[in-house]
């Protein structure tokens, strides 16, 4: 309730009301027994009527003040896609379409990996930008693109929702906040943060099958990388996230992605369990038939070490209700046919209805049932 530049509290233990300064929220009123009321307040068309007591004179009198509510909430809809992405892509239409639905009112807008121009819009991006920046600068520019559409557009609720390296830019955040504090700023801050088939525990290293023929494949779809001579940073980094990254396994909740983003060990459950302290629910879904972390179905490659490592796309899950959840789906082709197909089922998670199902239900606070527990383990 308002009344001028004051807001009034009621607080019923006691049966006092407090007046605060709607700036400062300090408790205006020196003689708390001036502020006694004699029975609790009633709204009615819109005013706020209550009985206050003054002990100096031992009446009551009463008093009314206009009821101001506070508007809903605005929600925003931070979309990262992967690397080989470009700015015009338009894989998330569908989970777009499905958050919509739940949140007519909501915004939408794609992550930038080239940052934001001097309005606060995202600006195009090729595919050879999403390799050549370091995972703690694109972080960082997802950060600095969320300040500034708060600043613009206070009382909003943020989720961010990444696909593949997208995801790992998104958790990146999370390390980030961790560090430097939770965004909190113009009344707004990030509630929800998603990955969608995320190396969050990273990838085997540069001495492995591994990297050599994943990014050998990432050349021959993105020719600038080849013809240009550019260094792979954010995929190279994807190896520093575990301990002896080129001869271990990646865990997706023991690793740790504070290491690339900004120096660290903390691993990626604990990061995820401060986050769920301060009010952001996660969740991490991975695809159990996504080759591309699972490459021993392809011909000849049964018996590489490091061809399996689907964990590394999630977390441990908490449990329902818990607000940290790592959910799993096994959709799109069993096998593939040469390693150059490692990649065909990667995208099958923006198609899923469960996992569309799954956002919705993440996005309003609640556990994303449609989906079963990830299992613990390589």
């Amino acid at each position: 309730a308002q009344n001028g530049t004051l807001y009034v509290v009621y607080y019923n233990q006691g049966q006092h009301i407090f007046i605060l300064d709607e700036k400062t929220g300090d408790q205006l009123g020196s003689d708390p027994s001036s502020l006694e009321v004699s029975s609790p307040p009633v709204v009615n068309n819109g005013m706020l009527f209550l009985r206050r007591y003054d002990s100096s004179i031992s009446t009551a009198e009463m008093y009314g003040y206009k009821v101001v509510l506070p508007p809903p909430p605005h929600k925003l809809f931070v979309l990262a896609y992967g690397l080989l992405s470009k700015s015009t892509d338009t894989n998330f239409s569908q989970i777009v379409k499905a958050l919509k639905k739940a949140h007519p009112d909501a915004d939408f807008m794609n992550y930038s990996y080239r940052g934001i121009d001097k309005l606060g819009k995202p600006l195009p991006y090729t595919c050879e930008e999403t390799f050549t920046h370091h995972i703690s600068e694109l972080v960082n520019r997802l950060k600095i693109q969320i300040i500034k559409y708060l600043e613009l557009h206070p009382n909003t609720q943020v989720y961010v929702i990444g696909h593949s390296m997208g995801g790992v830019i998104a958790y990146g955040l999370l390390v980030d906040m961790m560090i430097y504090g939770y965004l909190n700023f113009n009344g707004g801050q990030i509630l929800g943060i998603a990955t969608m088939s995320s190396p969050l525990g990273g990838i085997p290293g540069f001495h492995g099958i591994y990297y050599a023929l994943i990014s050998r494949t990432y050349q021959t779809q993105c020719r600038a990388l080849a013809s240009k001579h550019l260094v792979l940073k954010s995929l190279a980094d994807l190896v520093h996230l575990f301990p002896d990254g080129n001869t271990s396994v990646p865990f997706g909740g023991k690793d740790s992605l504070m290491r690339a983003v900004s120096g660290g060990d903390y691993t990626n459950q604990r990061i995820a369990q401060a986050a769920v302290r301060n009010h952001i629910d996660v969740l991490a879904i991975g695809n159990l038939r996504d080759h591309t972390y699972n490459f021993n179905v392809c011909p000849r490659y049964d018996r590489t070490p490091d061809s399996r490592f689907l964990s590394t796309q999630w977390v441990t899950d908490q449990g329902n209700d818990s607000h940290l959840y790592a959910r799993v789906i096994t959709e799109g082709k069993p096998n593939c046919s040469a390693i150059g197909q490692v990649g065909i089922n990667h995208a099958a998670i923006f198609l899923s209805t469960k996992v569309q199902t799954a956002l919705i239900e993440w996005s309003q606070g609640k556990t994303p049932a449609s989906l079963p527990v990830a299992p613990m383990g390589p």
